[in-house]
């Protein structure tokens, strides 16, 4: 067993943490401390609270193993098929793609690294990742055609675990100096800020931005909304960032 040496300084912080019933700084934690939590398939709670780190707990939640696993159960989507081009490349020389289909099918074929159209092309290498979810607004949208676009009508508990799979998906694709940032609103971003904690680690949280934009009415029983929120995390500390 690897042993952990401590400053007499660093001991009786963690001994100050525990006494006030504080969270004990991350670079204080076991090394390793989140991996061998993950590797094991599922979050010891009872180790966890000992740290004093909070989690969140909802019906249905499942461990992270479980979530993966699921991607070699069904094996992904049906193979990638090319239904239109634009341009001459050779064989292996990689483009842009955009692709059509449920996007949780094609992280799972994106993590699973088989289908040869994006075989080590994809996995490990995206650099940066931004998703705008529905805010589980428990409404049905539409396109300014009228056309039916997408409905809206998973709320809470299903919600957050069918945005968390995602984002454990997304983990797994993204390049070691990649990042990726997450659009949200005031009723569910602080319910998946603790999920990214959870997820990509609260040390690889690196900032929140507010999206202000004019508008949102004036009321006489509240403030108007008017902004919305765009969580950014890195898969790691040595990220790409451009001013």
């Amino acid at each position: 067993m690897q042993r952990i040496r401590l400053s007499e300084e660093e001991i009786g912080k963690i001994v100050e943490c525990i006494e006030n019933g504080t969270e004990v700084p991350e670079d204080l934690l076991p090394p390793g401390f989140f991996e061998k939590l993950r590797s094991a398939g599922k979050f010891d709670y009872n180790e966890l609270d000992k740290y004093k780190i909070p989690t969140l707990e909802y019906a249905g939640k499942r461990s992270e193993a479980v979530i993966l696993a699921q991607a070699a159960i069904t094996g992904g989507a049906a193979p990638l098929q090319v239904v239109r081009s634009f341009g001459n490349n050779s064989k292996n020389e990689w483009r842009n793609m955009i692709v059509q289909g449920d996007n949780l099918q094609f992280l799972k074929t994106c993590y699973m690294n088989q289908d040869p159209m994006i075989k080590d092309k994809v996995k490990g290498r995206v650099k940066l990742v931004y998703i705008d979810p529905p805010f589980a607004t428990k409404s049905d949208f539409q396109s300014s055609d009228g056309a039916d676009s997408y409905s809206d009508k998973v709320d809470r508990a299903e919600f957050i675990e069918s945005l968390r799979e995602r984002l454990i998906y997304i983990r797994e694709i993204l390049a070691e100096d990649g990042s990726i940032y997450v659009h949200l609103d005031q009723k569910m971003s602080h319910y998946i800020k603790i999920v990214m904690d959870e997820v990509y680690d609260k040390i690889s949280f690196r900032n929140e931005i507010i999206w202000c934009y004019a508008g949102g009415g004036i009321s006489k029983k509240d403030f108007p909304k008017k902004h919305e929120n765009i969580l950014r995390y890195s898969k790691t500390d040595n990220y790409y960032y451009e001013p």
